[in-house]
């Protein structure tokens, strides 16, 4: 069970890795942003490790209060990092509703090959 525990932690740390790196091609971020990035993914970490462990030894009280004491303060860290830091610092150029991008140039006319004072 542990095993399976620590295989499914590598897989969700790839992913965060991955999902970094598409942050960080899309936004701007300084030093602080990756320190609170960092901060959350270890709170989650331990939260997650923290609360399987305990439930696959048969202390569900300690895993609960694992969920709680660590996995609640790892969600409102990185909801806080994601509204504060990284949102508000959107390259520009880049839109993040697809249909609104589709939308925009599927409405816009092409340009004529003349110009208008030749014809």
């Amino acid at each position: 069970m542990i095993g399976l525990m620590w295989y499914l932690m590598g897989m969700m740390t790839t992913g965060a890795a991955w999902g970094y790196v598409h942050l960080s091609k899309r936004y701007q971020m300084n030093w602080i942003t990756h320190l609170a990035l960092a901060a959350a993914f270890g709170i989650l970490w331990i939260c997650i490790g923290w609360s399987w462990a305990s439930f696959a030894e048969g202390e569900p009280q300690s895993g609960a209060m694992g969920l709680v004491c660590f996995g609640l303060p790892g969600i409102i860290l990185l909801n806080l990092t994601w509204k504060r830091l990284i949102l508000p610092k959107k390259i520009t150029g880049q839109t993040t509703d697809r249909r609104q991008s589709a939308k925009t140039s599927f409405s816009e006319k092409p340009q004529s090959e003349t110009p208008a004072s030749a014809a």
